[in-house]
Formats: C-alpha cells, structure tokens, sequence
C-alpha cells in the first residue's frame, strides 16, 4: 500500500500530521503541536505478534490492537527527542494502515496506562496526491455521517472529505434537511447558503450555532446534523476569507485556530463552575470559547475579567467581560472601567426571536475562586 511518499493522519483533537517517505526512509512531523520539518531516519523491525492499546484517530477512544511491524525512527538533528524505538504499523477496519506513535501532543497526559496515539494513512504521493477510497468517501462511507460531534466533523474536513462534498446546493445530502424547521436555522440558511457570506458574518453564524445550542439545552439529532452542515459552511469561509500572511505570522491556520479553541472548550470541564460562567457568557456576547481564543482571565474579589477574541500579533486590544459571582450580571467592559449591562441574549437581539431564558446548569457560588494551573493550561500563549 506503500508508494512513495504516505500521510498518516492525526484526526482529534486537533489536525496533524506524519509524513513518511518510504523510498528514502525519512519522516518528519507537521501539526499544530510540532510544526517541525525536519527529516528523521526510520527503518521497518519486525517483532513477535504483541497487542498495545492506542487513542482511535476518530477520537472514539482507547481500544487494543495486536501489531508486528515496528518503526524506529531516528532524529537527523538536535530535535531527535521526536524519534522513538516503538512506533508501530498495522491494519485498521477501514481496510487501510495505521501508524501508532507516542504521544508527542500532550492529548493523553491524564492516561495511567501506555497508549499511542493512531495516525491513519490517508494518501500518497506516487502521482499526486491521492485519498485512499475517495470514491466511497464521496459515495458517504461511515466516516462522512453528520451525526458526529463537531470536533470530530473538523478534524475530517479536508483529510476524508472537503466542503463541497457535503454543502454543496445540487447535494443530496444536503436536500434531505429541512432547513425551515427553526427561524434561526432559516436565517442561517439564507446568510451561509443562499448568499456569499464575509469573513465576520461567517465568524458570527459559527458562534451562533453554539451560543443557540445552549439556549435549547441541546439540538436534537437532525437539528445538530444541520448544524454540522452550518459549521461546515462557515468553517469554508473561514478558511477561504483568512489573511494568508497573519496566519503565518501566528503560525496557524484558521483550521488549526478553530480545533485548538475546541480542545480548549473541552479543557474546561474540568471546572464545571468556570464552565457555567462561559456559558452565560456566551449566551449573552455571542462570543463562544468554540469561536474565540481566550486571551485573558483575572479575578479581583467576586468579578471574573474574561478577554475573548480573534488574537492577532499586532491586536492593541480585546473585548473584556466583566461576571459579578454575587449577583450572576454580565457587563462589557467599555474604554477601560465604563461597563455596560448586558441583559438580551445575543439570539434575541441579532434575529429578534424570542427564544426564552437560558437555563442555568448549575448555581455559581459567590466565594468561587479561579483554579490559577487551569487558567494557565487554558490561555494559548
């Protein structure tokens, strides 16, 4: 299945990838994590059958695996520490090869026991770059199912499949939904699909889906299939409507911002109080922690100062949200200290659709301090 030139993939939670050139027995390792191109040595070792446990590349969690085909690499400059006497090749289900490798993402610190982390093989290089099973992969295999989580659908989009295959106006798939069922839906619609959206109204309506998601307590399974068409949608525009030069000023892509701001999302259970304070952030600026980088979080006595926005290198400045713990208001802090009120959900106020109150999951305590090592895992330098 070799030829030449192989990508192996990292799906979840953030895209990256091993590229492995099979004829001059090189690698090197590109992603959000490591961007390092540099080239290692690697030779193939075959061991005794022995079962390891990996982290699925869909994200679907740790299962075993028996292997056989060991890869070591080597480092060819100061960088080595990314080589590795134990990385292992073997069949996956979706009749194609995996790559196991440790853990060089620091997405499985919390784990006790050994696991690796699964890169899929997605193409090679022989004459162009080519998917593996593109044809199916259009056809709609497993892999292409709506109904997954966000976070997984992002992870995919241009490894397994591109925007077109799923939004475009003549795709069945995309006719089968009813897009009139809700308001907001419709006007989603309308903005993303029906017309050529901005950079800032694509921005918006990808916030949206999640500020929205939390005022209904939760989207049904064909409303968050719709939803996932919406994000998609958005996420093109996005993608299509980045400056390329700041991008490589901050070293990334708007892919690698909106899956880094996701795993961030997911940080954040771990403080379920911190997380309801976002939420009703959210509901209230329309400013997700999905959309947004958090650039800044203090406490001074019962206020909570959040900064949100778009970083970028030359940014003098960014929205700061003021949370009172002992009386649950959300203020903007304008001009330095001039707070306004915010009392309208975001919904409300950019569709004029009464939606009703949102629903707090919890009781925020008005002795809640910060957790200072999780703000600090939470903020991206």
């Amino acid at each position: 299945m070799f030829d030449s030139i192989v990508d192996f993939h990292l799906l979840t939670p953030t895209y990256r990838h091993i590229q492995m050139d099979t004829t001059n027995q090189q690698m090197n390792f590109q992603g959000s994590v490591l961007d390092d191109s540099a080239n290692y040595d690697f030779y193939f070792q075959e061991l005794p059958n022995q079962v390891i446990k990996v982290f699925s590349s869909d994200g679907t969690g740790v299962r075993d695996v028996t292997v056989s085909t060991n890869v070591v690499v080597e480092g060819l400059n100061a960088n080595y520490h990314f080589g590795t006497d134990q990385a292992f090749l073997f069949h996956n289900s979706q009749g194609s090869i995996s790559l196991a490798y440790p853990d060089l993402t620091g997405l499985l610190n919390e784990m006790d026991q050994l696991v690796w982390l699964e890169y899929r093989l997605v193409g090679n290089y022989g004459d162009g770059f080519k998917m593996i099973d593109q044809n199916e992969i259009v056809a709609g295999r497993p892999e292409f199912d709506l109904s997954r989580e966000w976070l997984d659908q992002l992870a995919r989009m241009d490894v397994e499949y591109t925007v077109a295959h799923v939004v475009s106006p003549l795709n069945q798939q995309m006719s089968s939904y009813n897009f009139s069922m809700d308001p907001i839906f419709a006007e989603w619609f309308t903005m993303l699909f029906t017309n050529e959206p901005d950079l800032h109204t694509a921005l918006n309506v990808y916030d949206h889906t999640f500020t929205y998601e939390l005022l209904k307590g939760g989207y049904s399974q064909e409303e968050a299939e719709i939803v996932n068409l919406v994000r998609i949608r958005a996420y093109d525009f996005i993608r299509r409507g980045e400056d390329e030069q700041r991008y490589a000023q901050k070293m990334r892509t708007a892919k690698v911002a909106l899956a880094d701001r996701l795993y961030i999302h997911q940080k954040l259970k771990t403080d379920p109080v911190l997380e309801e304070i976002f939420n009703q952030i959210a509901v209230y600026t329309g400013m997700t922690l999905q959309g947004h980088d958090l650039l800044s979080i203090e406490q001074d006595g019962t206020q909570l100062e959040i900064g949100l926005g778009v970083s970028e290198p030359l940014a003098s400045g960014y929205p700061v949200f003021v949370y009172d713990l002992t009386t649950g208001d959300i203020y903007n802090d304008l001009m330095g200290g001039d707070l306004e009120l915010l009392s309208t959900n975001v919904i409300q106020r950019d569709y004029g659709v009464e939606v009703g109150e949102y629903t707090p999951n919890l009781q925020i305590p008005a002795d809640y301090q910060l957790n200072l090592e999780l703000v600090a895992e939470l903020i991206r330098e």
